[in-house]
């Protein structure tokens, strides 16, 4: 019966300590949230910060994947579906349109900023509601 005790409270223990590593150092349980919309389905919700499977992930004020619009830079729209977003088994400063706006900005000596505006699975009509 001793033996039992000191089993279970060295499991609880365990998992308790399992559980407090995978949300620090993962960044379990801080996921992206979702927001329904009747034109474009769904869309992630603005102004998130989430840090999850140790990547950041940042959505500005129109829930794009971006920082917000920068109004002295060359603005170019990126529309697109997972393969755009990144999700978040990619760092904010690894997805495509972050890097080519590094990219761009550097080769013209302007500042240029690549939005990314995508979500999951999202095609044509959900990047053309978007936009109306």
């Amino acid at each position: 019966m001793k033996r039992l005790k000191k089993l279970a409270i060295f499991v609880l223990l365990a998992l308790f300590l399992a559980e407090i590593f995978l949300r620090s150092y993962f960044g379990f349980c801080d996921s992206v949230l979702l927001t329904e919309n009747k034109n474009y389905e769904y869309i992630p919700q603005p102004n998130q910060h989430r840090f999850r499977f140790r990547n950041h992930v940042d959505y500005n004020s129109f829930s794009m994947r971006s920082d917000e619009p920068d109004t002295s830079a060359y603005i170019i729209l990126g529309f697109g579906d997972s393969v755009i977003n990144g999700s978040v088994m990619v760092d904010q400063d690894s997805v495509a349109t972050s890097l080519l706006s590094k990219t761009l900005s550097n080769a013209f000596r302007r500042k240029f900023q690549v939005l990314n505006i995508s979500a999951g699975s999202w095609g044509p009509d959900n990047d053309y509601a978007y936009l109306l």
